[in-house]
C-alpha cells in the first residue's frame, strides 16, 4: 500500500519514452506490481480505504483462528489401542512411537510389544497408520476424526469460513470487482469467471466416468 511507489509505477507506464524502451516481460512485471497493489486497496481514499484495511485485518485475524483450531483440534485427538491385532501392519519404529505417547501420557509399562500403543492425528502418526494399518476399522475412524477436525464446539471453523467468505465478498466490491472470484482471477490466465466455470465443466465430463471405474476397481481389490 505504499502510494508513492505506486504511483511512480504508474507514471513510468504513461512516459511513453521510458515504456517503450521495457521488453515484455519487464511491462509484465510492473502491470503485475500495478495490479497487485490496486487489489491492497493503495488507489482507496476516505471511508472506502479505512473499511478496507480493517476488512483485511478482520480476515487475517480470522486465518490465524483458523490454523489455531485445527492444530488445537489435531493435538487434543488420541485414540488408545490395547488389542495387538488393531496395530497389525504397523512398522516396528511406529509401535515404538505410539508406546512411547502411551508412557508420556501416564501410561507405566507401556511397550512396543505388548502396548497399550496410543495414536494421534500428528502427520507422521497418521500416514503411518492409514498406510500401514491393516484393521479397515480403525483407519476409518482415524479418518473420520482427521476430515472433521475443527468443526465443533469452540473449534468449529464453520462460522470462520462464513464471515472470511463475506469479508473476500465485500472487499472485491470495494475494489469494483463483482465477486472474489473475478478478483482472483485478474492475476491469472483465465479472462473470466464462466471460462473456469466451462473448463471445470469439461474436465468433469472427461474425468468422471475415469473416476468411477477406478473406484470400482479399488472396491473390488479390497
Amino acid at each position: 500500500q505504499s502510494k508513492p511507489l505506486f504511483q511512480a509505477l504508474s507514471a513510468l507506464k504513461k512516459r511513453q519514452s521510458v515504456w517503450s524502451e521495457l521488453d515484455g516481460p519487464q511491462k509484465r512485471i510492473v502491470d503485475s506490481f500495478i495490479r497487485s497493489m490496486e487489489n491492497s486497496g493503495v488507489g482507496l481514499e476516505g471511508e472506502q480505504k479505512e473499511k478496507f484495511n480493517k476488512l483485511q485485518l478482520e480476515a487475517a485475524d480470522l486465518s490465524t483462528k483458523f490454523s489455531n483450531n485445527v492444530l488445537d483440534s489435531t493435538k487434543e485427538f488420541s485414540l488408545k489401542i490395547t488389542d495387538a491385532k488393531d496395530v497389525e501392519g504397523l512398522p516396528p519404529s511406529a509401535l515404538a512411537g505410539f508406546a512411547q505417547k502411551s508412557v508420556a501420557d501416564g501410561i507405566e509399562g507401556a511397550t512396543s510389544e505388548a502396548g497399550p500403543w496410543t495414536v494421534t492425528m500428528d502427520m507422521p502418526s497418521y500416514l503411518a497408520c492409514m498406510k500401514n494399518l491393516k484393521s479397515r476399522e480403525i483407519r476409518e475412524k482415524l479418518y473420520r476424526a482427521f476430515i472433521t477436525r475443527a468443526s465443533e464446539g469452540e473449534k468449529d471453523n464453520a462460522p470462520l469460513i462464513r464471515r472470511i467468505l463475506q469479508i473476500k465478498k465485500e472487499m472485491s466490491s470495494i475494489l469494483g470487482y463483482s465477486n472474489h472470484a473475478e478478483k482472483s482471477l485478474a492475476s491469472k490466465m483465465a479472462s473470466s469467471v464462466d471460462e473456469v466455470n466451462d473448463l471445470t465443466e469439461t474436465l468433469l465430463k472427461k474425468a468422471y466416468p475415469a473416476a468411477i471405474a477406478e473406484l470400482e476397481e479399488l472396491k473390488a481389490f479390497a
